[in-house]
């Protein structure tokens, strides 16, 4: 997402800006390929992991590329924070690190922990950091203290199948897309308590949300795959300290 209501896609070696109507314009030409994991920065600028050099780059509109870091074996998941932090999975390498605003590095989790890392996400409210793994399906998670240092990693859940991409929304649960190998894809949903443990899980077919063509029913779909109703297991969501206390960007929005 760009920040400005649209999002900029690959298309070939050309990345396109598409806007809500589905227009697309040309937003750069000739860009490394092929690229992986690309997020802009709360400054606007566009990273994207370039998986044959090893690196991430900074791409600047027309094309424009100049160098973040190097020495990844294949970086893939990228995560700007506010803090000015750039969070990455390196598949190759089975690592998850940290690169603060004076490009200085930190490793979060690597070996185990890490097979085959691919999407990242950080929490700025709960000062935690999730991640998929690829061939083992894991979702993971590990908390950063006040001075920046990672505690143990920890698994949340085996989501059996390919994860790939990851977010999270206001409440704090996950969203994790399967790629499932060129199967049938999906996207699965997973609801954490106020202790970042897994209490529920759904996977529902992508496929069969994007059928549907309306949000409302592939809610009501995804309502019925869950038994109770997205509000329903909206409820069970435990508070986060940050909603007990009526603060925090989450507590300020509507319930998911």
């Amino acid at each position: 997402m760009t920040g400005a209501g649209t999002f900029v896609a690959a298309s070939g070696t050309d990345l396109l800006e598409i806007d809500s109507g589905a227009s697309a314009t040309l937003w750069a030409s000739d860009v490394p390929t092929p690229i992986l994991g690309a997020r802009f920065t709360a400054q606007g600028e566009l990273l994207i992991a370039t998986h044959t050099q090893g690196s991430i780059q900074i791409l600047g509109q027309g094309g424009t590329a100049q160098l973040f870091a190097d020495g990844f074996g294949m970086p893939n998941g990228i995560y700007p924070d506010a803090a000015g932090n750039v969070w990455v999975t390196d598949l190759a390498n089975n690592q998850v690190v940290r690169i603060d605003p004076n490009r200085n590095r930190t490793t979060i989790a690597s070996g185990a922990t890490a097979a085959q890392a691919n999407g990242i996400i950080y929490d700025d409210l709960r000062n935690m950091v999730f991640w998929t793994t690829y061939s083992n399906s894991e979702l993971w998670r590990a908390p950063i203290d006040g001075a920046g240092m990672p505690g143990e990693p920890v698994m949340i859940i085996d989501l059996a199948g390919t994860s790939d991409g990851i977010t999270l929304d206001v409440c704090g649960n996950i969203y994790v897309v399967d790629y499932n190998s060129g199967g049938s894809s999906r996207l699965d949903r997973v609801f954490l308590d106020a202790h970042h443990r897994q209490v529920e899980f759904v996977d529902q077919r992508v496929a069969d949300l994007v059928e549907q063509g309306e949000d409302v029913v592939a809610e009501q779909q995804l309502a019925k795959a869950i038994g109770g109703g997205l509000r329903a297991a909206s409820a069970r969501h435990e508070p986060t300290e940050h909603e007990e206390r009526g603060g925090g960007k989450r507590a300020a929005e509507p319930s998911t």
